[in-house]
């Protein structure tokens, strides 16, 4: 009884072989068209080319470039990742593209607002592990792809360095008006002293006293150093109101451009609506009650 599967399997197994010389020609036919067509996909198809460029991120013990986080945590990295896509490197980037001796070859140059589709087009990511952002971009043209990567890495130093810069010039001219506000309080408090001396005559202090003193001076010493924390932190809270601002802005003419063929639609079907409506009320048998004049009026409602 074991025999018989194994005598229905050769048979359909013969049976395939037969079907298969029986079409053999159609098969082959198939399989030059399917080989013919991808072969010439592949030599027709343009080529893609991808450029990559790494960001190694060093945290400054004092300040970083745009967060005091203590380091490069992932959420920070994030962060730095959303800075480099942000409004103000992209233009600084297309700027950069503009300038490149072979602009005129590269597409995303000939495309409207550049800075918002390389935005989109670029991709940016964070090696694991590691204070390491890579930064990635395809493209037909092999000169724009690498470009591209350099312009905005470029952009994201020059936006880093200026961002620095005006941290340093905050705090400098902060540090120099304390110094000069501090300098007045020292040289009055230094006359007061003297008076004091000459109407008490008193002419050296207690251990009481020059530990007050040091004391104040250690206060004023704090004070000094949080307002210039808090100044800090208000020229970050500044930029980052601006970075968004730009993100929101051109997040509305996105949703504008979205938004406005909708509207079209909604506005046509209305007329339409509303056209079906005056048509069947100046018919006989129509009336306000009728059922199809109700579904009409809810849709125009609505």
């Amino acid at each position: 009884m074991d025999q018989f599967p194994e005598q229905e399997q050769e048979i359909k197994l013969r049976d395939y072989y037969r079907i298969i010389l029986r079409h053999i020609k159609l098969i082959a036919i198939i399989f030059v068209v399917v080989m013919a067509a991808t072969i010439y996909y592949t030599v027709r198809a343009p080529r893609i080319y991808e450029s990559n460029g790494k960001i190694l991120l060093e945290l400054n013990k004092q300040t970083d470039l745009f967060f005091s986080t203590g380091g490069f945590g992932r959420n920070d990295l994030n962060n730095q990742m959303e800075v480099i896509k942000s409004p103000s490197v992209m233009e600084s980037a297309v700027e950069k593209l503009k300038r490149n001796p072979f602009a005129e070859n590269f597409p995303i140059l000939s495309l409207d607002n550049p800075s918002g589709i390389l935005a989109k087009e670029i991709d940016v990511s964070a090696e694991r592990e590691v204070d390491i952002i890579d930064v990635a971009f395809k493209s037909t043209n092999p000169t724009e792809a690498q470009a591209v990567v350099n312009a905005v890495m470029d952009s994201y130093q020059d936006e880093s360095l200026k961002y620095a810069r005006a941290e340093v010039t905050s705090v400098r001219e902060f540090l120099e008006k304390q110094l000069d506000v501090t300098s007045k309080k020292l040289a009055i408090s230094e006359e007061d002293l003297r008076a004091y001396k000459i109407a008490n005559e008193v002419f050296a202090l207690s251990e009481e006293t020059k530990e007050m003193i040091t004391n104040m001076v250690e206060f004023e010493a704090q004070l000094s150093s949080a307002q210039t924390e808090l100044q800090i932190v208000e020229k970050k809270l500044n930029y980052l109101k601006g970075e968004l601002k730009k993100i929101d802005e051109a997040l509305g003419e996105e949703m504008e451009s979205i938004s406005s063929p909708v509207s079209e639609q909604l506005r046509q079907k209305l007329i339409e609506n509303e056209s079906k409506l005056a048509i069947l009320m100046t018919k006989e048998g129509y009336t306000e009650n009728h059922p199809q004049l109700i579904s009409l009026q809810n849709e125009i409602d609505n």
